[in-house]
């Protein structure tokens, strides 16, 4: 499990890892951080949670986010 940032402007949410399920209306954007659990293709399945505290979990390509350490790159 690691923690990773967007690195697109829109980056959207699949109920599912393909084209196929996308979630309408479910994104983050460019700076975004989520928490990663599982890699599947070309998808990771992440957890974000909104600033009004909210948990939004799913899938998203693994191209539109990047690895971050909280603790800096040691």
């Amino acid at each position: 499990n690691s923690y990773v940032v967007a690195n697109m402007t829109k980056v959207l949410f699949y109920s599912a890892p393909t084209e196929l399920c996308k979630k309408d209306g479910v994104f983050v954007i460019l700076g975004d951080y989520l928490y990663a659990y599982k890699i599947y293709k070309d998808f990771t399945y992440v957890n974000y949670i909104t600033v009004k505290g909210d948990s939004i979990s799913g899938w998203v390509k693994s191209a539109e986010i990047k690895n971050y350490s909280p603790l800096g790159n040691k």
